[in-house]
């Protein structure tokens, strides 16, 4: 606790000389007094999330908090609107709810116009977290999304953590654009959009698992997994009832074991 400020907004963060960071602050002491604090850090991890400004989708689109939404909103809404831009659904339809997206915004960050924001893709971005030509004095966590974030938000912050202090070696400057590039031609070629650089439904585990190689910790938990899966099944067959219904007590069961046998070591 320490090491955290509360009441303190950053207003401003830039380059400062030898690959350092100035950094620019605000901490209220009172209703009526904030004190402006400039300090030089060696590096800077941006963590400021990604659901504050909100981004109005150009064409229809749906998200499984949107159709939840929707349905605690429509008992006393007159009339609400849902549209969809899944690949099986083209066509915009009126069902209860409605869909908001929220975008990348990092208005206190200045890198020159290194790291860009181009239809929600932030980039260059080596594995989601590294810019190439800045790292690693600059990082960002919790980029990804339509995941089960916080596994994957400890294990980026292990990553980096491992990184800065010299446990962890990154590629070249070089070989992390290349990797950026072959993303990106990846994703192309898949048909994806720009907007979906950072959506990782379909190989979060797997992206989970190399940050865990790298790191030296455990792979994500195979009951972990399977109650993601179960959960995600569980809101498609039930979207109505999903949080009350659900299958997978087997894999509760696993999860409670292991914690217990987490608590018995601590206790010895």
């Amino acid at each position: 606790m320490k090491l955290i400020r509360f009441q303190t907004d950053v207003l401003h963060v830039t380059r400062a000389e030898g690959r350092r960071w100035l950094v620019r602050s605000r901490k209220v002491v009172s209703d009526e007094e904030a004190v402006d604090m400039n300090e030089v850090f060696d590096a800077v991890v941006v963590c400021n999330g990604h659901h504050t400004e909100p981004r109005v989708a150009e064409i229809p689109g749906d998200v499984a908090s949107g159709a939840d939404i929707s349905r605690d909103i429509a008992p006393v809404a007159e009339e609400v609107h849902i549209s969809s831009r899944t690949a099986l659904i083209q066509t915009t339809m009126r069902q209860p709810g409605y869909d908001n997206i929220y975008k990348y915004y990092f208005p206190f960050l200045e890198t020159n116009g290194v790291v860009t924001v181009d239809d929600n893709r932030v980039g260059p971005l080596y594995k989601h977290v590294f810019p190439p030509s800045l790292a690693p004095s600059l990082s960002f966590i919790g980029i990804p999304w339509k995941i089960l974030p916080f596994p994957m938000f400890e294990l980026q912050c292990k990553w980096v953590a491992g990184i800065l202090s010299e446990k962890i070696l990154l590629p070249t400057e070089l070989e992390m654009m290349e990797d950026v590039e072959a993303f990106y031609s990846q994703i192309q070629d898949a048909g994806y959009p720009k907007r979906y650089t950072h959506n990782m439904s379909e190989y979060q585990f797997e992206y989970d698992d190399w940050l865990a190689m790298k790191c030296g910790c455990p792979m994500v938990e195979s009951w972990r997994k399977g109650m993601f899966e179960a959960a995600l099944q569980n809101w498609q067959a039930r979207p109505e009832t999903h949080r009350d219904e659900s299958d997978g007590h087997d894999l509760v069961l696993q999860a409670q074991e292991l914690f217990l046998s987490l608590e018995k070591l601590k206790i010895r």
